[in-house]
C-alpha cells in the first residue's frame, strides 16, 4: 500500500491528501507542495478506490519523491474516511489539508511553522477562490478582530474550510477524526469538537492558497460555498443550540 520510502527525519506538517478519481489533478496540487519554502513535510496520499488510473498518477509522484507517501483503499468511502486513514498514519507535529482539486501557496507551510509558536492548537488562514469558468482568483472568506464575530463565522458560517485550517496532530487524540456519517460538513463538525475538547483557535490574515470550483458545476465547491452562508434551516447553524461550548468558544481574536 505504501510506495515511498520515507525520510529519516520526522516531518513539521504532515499534509493529508485525499483523492477520488482525480488523476488530472492530483499532479497540479502535489506541485504546489514541492513548490514550497519549508521543506519538512509529508504528504499522504489517499487514493479512495478511484477508476480513473489516480493510482497510477500518485505512484509515479512518490517514486520521485520520498516524501509522499500513496495509500490505497480497496473499497470508495468518502473523503472523511480517506482523511482519516491519513490522520492516522501522520508522524508531523502538524496536519494540513490539500484536496486534489487545489492549491497551497509557496509560503503556507512555512506561516504554520511560524505562528505554531505561539499557544494555538488551530490556526485558521484566508484563501482565495478560483471560479474556473471566470478565469481569476477572488478574496475568500476574510476574518475580523472582533472575537464575537470571528464565533459566529467559523462556527455558523462555515469559513474554515480544510485548505485553510492546520492544527496539532495531538488535537486529534482528543477526538475521532472526521465523523464518516455525516453527509456534509464534516469538517466544520470536527472543528467543534476540537473547540469542545479545549482547542485554541488564532486566526491569521495571511492566505493558504487556491480554492478551486471548477467550472463543470462543481460537485464540491460551487453548492458548498453557497451553502456558507447563515441560514436558521440548516444543521450547522441549528448547532449552536446544540453545542453548549459555542456560547464560550475557546477562540482567539486575530492576531496580526
Amino acid at each position: 500500500m505504501n510506495s515511498a520510502v520515507s525520510s529519516g527525519c520526522s516531518p513539521f506538517v504532515s499534509v493529508v491528501v485525499p483523492v477520488f478519481n482525480g488523476a488530472g489533478l492530483i499532479e497540479r496540487a502535489l506541485a504546489s507542495l514541492r513548490r514550497q519554502t519549508l521543506t519538512a513535510w509529508e504528504a499522504l496520499i489517499v487514493d479512495d478506490a478511484s477508476t480513473d488510473g489516480t493510482a497510477t498518477v500518485a505512484e509515479q509522484l512518490a517514486a520521485h519523491d520520498p516524501r509522499v507517501r500513496v495509500i490505497r483503499r480497496p473499497t470508495n468511502g468518502g473523503v472523511s474516511a480517506a482523511r482519516n486513514v491519513a490522520l492516522a498514519r501522520a508522524r508531523g507535529d502538524w496536519v494540513a489539508y490539500l484536496d486534489q482539486d487545489d492549491e497551497f501557496y509557496p509560503d503556507y507551510l512555512e506561516q504554520i511553522r511560524t505562528h505554531a509558536a505561539g499557544e494555538a492548537d488551530v490556526l485558521v488562514f484566508r484563501y482565495d477562490l478560483l471560479e474556473e469558468r471566470l478565469g481569476h482568483p477572488r478574496y475568500g472568506h476574510t476574518y475580523t478582530h472582533d472575537p464575537a464575530q470571528v464565533h459566529d463565522r467559523l462556527f455558523r458560517e462555515h469559513i474554515a474550510v480544510p485548505l485553510g485550517v492546520a492544527h496539532r496532530r495531538k488535537v486529534t487524540d482528543h477526538t475521532d477524526g472526521f465523523d464518516e456519517r455525516l453527509p456534509r460538513e464534516q469538517d466544520s463538525e470536527l472543528w467543534r469538537r476540537f473547540a469542545t475538547a479545549g482547542a485554541v483557535f488564532t486566526f491569521r490574515p495571511e492566505k493558504s492558497g487556491l480554492y478551486h470550483i471548477r467550472a463543470e458545476g462543481a460537485s464540491r465547491a460551487g453548492p458548498r460555498i453557497r451553502r456558507c452562508r447563515a441560514d436558521p434551516r440548516r444543521p450547522a447553524s441549528r448547532g449552536a443550540n446544540r453545542y453548549p461550548y459555542l456560547t464560550n468558544p475557546h477562540l482567539q481574536p486575530l492576531r496580526c
